[in-house]
């Protein structure tokens, strides 16, 4: 997935939801042959480490809304 795919999904979270009780990231992708992304970087590492740790710092002000946790 883009970094702009994961804006996008925050993004629209945010107009859905007043708060996040739980997020879950479960990215898993193998390395294959390399390829980048359009973002510009190695594919497995763009899906299994920098996606999810962007939709977690955007999804961050929702999460610390939530009175669980």
């Amino acid at each position: 997935s883009s970094f702009e795919s994961v804006r996008k999904c925050a993004e629209r979270l945010g107009e859905l939801e007043s708060r996040l009780d739980i997020l879950v990231n479960n990215a898993g992708m193998s390395a294959g042959a390399f390829k980048k992304t359009e973002d510009g970087h190695e594919s497995c590492w763009h899906a299994n480490h920098l996606g999810p740790f962007l939709l977690t710092e955007l999804l961050l002000p929702l999460l610390e809304k939530s009175t669980e946790g």
